[in-house]
């Protein structure tokens, strides 16, 4: 049975929230890279854009703690065991 995570703020699933967040990050992105942008302006979306980005990574790092990764055991049947990241 899939369990979705819902967000505290909305409601909605945390996949769409992440899909969401990386929309505005994208938006910030292309407004950042307009030259007639005013630095207050470009400032506020830094900001904001810093504030997405520690969502998005928060996000990431909760998704990759639910990973599991699925072995084939030497007798054939199928265990399930938490992903490691080798990086850690």
């Amino acid at each position: 049975m899939s369990e979705e995570r819902e967000t505290e703020s909305t409601g909605a699933p945390a996949e769409l929230d992440f899909e969401r967040t990386l929309k505005r990050l994208e938006e910030i992105v292309r407004r950042l890279d307009r030259d007639e942008i005013s630095l207050d302006d470009a400032i506020a979306l830094f900001k904001e854009g810093l504030r997405h980005v520690e969502e998005a990574h928060a996000w990431l790092n909760d998704a990759s703690g639910r990973v599991e990764e699925l072995i084939e055991s030497a007798s054939g049947a199928l265990e399930t065991h938490r992903f490691e990241d080798p990086e850690v």
